[in-house]
């Protein structure tokens, strides 16, 4: 992540800059997350998860078990994996399983609205929400990826 500061330090055209910037979010997972989120706050356990779920999504993991202490930020991160993941492959099925389905409820939003934000747009402007299928429980891109939520009890 460095290289890619020091690159835009000395970049002068403000074009060029966001272009590149943009670049970095599609190709990195942590550089989406820095640059979609502007309070987002990277911590070691952070760059760890992600270039966990980065190698997730290149193929080079097959399964990840996310185990840390509560409030450390493993949410958060899983949720933005979730919108990065659908941008880079806008015709793939997340189906997201836990303990309660009004905390996956919630949990899609935040998802869906990442998808939906302007930024989000930017970085992915071929991954869209479908207007008639944008249901918290169950939400469709364009392209026919899906968004899925099944909680105990649902």
């Amino acid at each position: 992540m460095l290289v890619y500061l020091i690159l835009l330090y000395w970049m002068s055209n403000e074009n060029e800059k966001l272009e590149f910037v943009v670049e970095a979010a599609r190709r990195d997972f942590l550089g989406f997350c820095m640059v979609s989120d502007q309070y987002w706050q990277t911590e070691p356990h952070h760059e760890l998860m992600a270039n966990k779920l980065q190698d997730v999504a290149d193929g080079k993991i097959k399964r990840l078990i996310l185990m840390l202490p509560p409030r450390s930020g493993k949410s958060r991160i899983v949720q933005e994996f979730c919108a990065w993941y659908l941008g880079k492959n806008p015709n793939k099925s997340i189906i997201n399983t836990g303990h309660s389905q009004g905390l996956l409820e919630n949990f899609s939003r935040l998802v869906r609205d990442r998808v939906n934000s302007d930024m989000y747009k930017l970085i992915f402007p071929d991954t869209k929400v479908r207007d008639d299928s944008s249901a918290v429980d169950d939400w469709k891109t364009t392209t026919q990826g899906t968004y899925m939520i099944f909680g105990v009890g649902a």
